[in-house]
């Protein structure tokens, strides 16, 4: 069985609908025993499974070391789960035609470094979106807002995202 608990709360739910109250109360009691038995077995079963993983020969330990993610790909990937796009990017919008990346990066460097940036045509000229590594980083790329990149005055807004999901961007 892969959800035990699950059974026993559809169980107590249908006594509760249909049993007496004395009835219940005998039942939610037997439940709880059961969730223990349950409890208890596997823990069990888990000791077991590490006692039994930890025995055997050097070769198989060595295969079931390279099958272990090492601490620096472990934060990587946490690092990547972690990653809130809408909480550290801003939107720069007015920048010329011949606009590149690296313009960008360079124009915003004091700020802090810019994790990801991304070029789109809107209307007629071209807007960017500049993904920042923290706050701090953002709150200080917000004061760059219309000075003149190259020719044209920027103007920047920021991204805010919701707590009932919706994405909005902010005048700076």
């Amino acid at each position: 069985m892969d959800w035990p608990e699950r059974i026993l709360l559809e169980w107590l739910s249908f006594a509760q609908l249909n049993e007496s109250s004395e009835a219940n109360k005998k039942l939610v009691v037997r439940a709880d025993e059961i969730l223990k038995a349950i409890t208890e077995h596997r823990m069990s079963m888990s000791a077991e499974n590490h006692i039994s993983n930890s025995i055997g020969t050097k070769r198989s330990l060595e295969v079931r070391e390279e099958e272990i993610p090492s601490k620096k790909q472990k934060t990587e990937a946490t690092e990547d789960f972690k990653r809130n796009r809408e909480l550290f990017t801003i939107k720069v919008t007015n920048l010329p035609g011949t606009t590149t990346e690296n313009q960008v990066k360079d124009f915003f460097k004091e700020c802090g470094d810019a994790k990801e940036i991304i070029l789109f045509k809107e209307g007629d000229g071209i807007s960017c979106r500049v993904e920042f590594h923290s706050e701090q980083e953002v709150l200080a790329a917000l004061t760059k807002g219309f000075k003149k990149f190259q020719d044209n005055e920027i103007s920047i807004t920021r991204f805010l995202k919701l707590p009932f999901g919706l994405l909005i961007t902010l005048l700076a």
